[in-house]
């Protein structure tokens, strides 16, 4: 997992709970312009982003919203859709 988080008591505590489920830190970096160098470089699964770095928004993850329902303040932003929907997922 590569965590990008600005704040470093709130990245050491992300590092200590995913470390706790039995899980890799493969790294954590503060700002997403270093985030995008180790994309090349290092090997992760999964990365945890903060959306707000630096007093910037980095993006909107819009769950289940369509691009015209998006508050005008984040239309600038990119948009994520959701990767699944919950009456997809398989009951145990």
């Amino acid at each position: 997992m590569l965590v990008v988080e600005d704040e470093t008591i709130v990245a050491m505590l992300i590092e200590d709970m995913v470390s706790e489920l039995a899980y890799e830190v493969a790294g954590v970096v503060p700002r997403l312009e270093d985030a995008m160098r180790l994309l090349d470089t290092e090997s992760f699964d999964i990365t945890l982003l903060d959306v707000h770095l630096n007093g910037k928004t980095v993006f909107v993850f819009a769950t289940a919203y369509g691009a015209g329902r998006i508050p005008k303040k984040f239309q600038g932003h990119a948009m994520r859709r959701k990767l699944f929907a919950r009456w997809n997922c398989a009951r145990p």
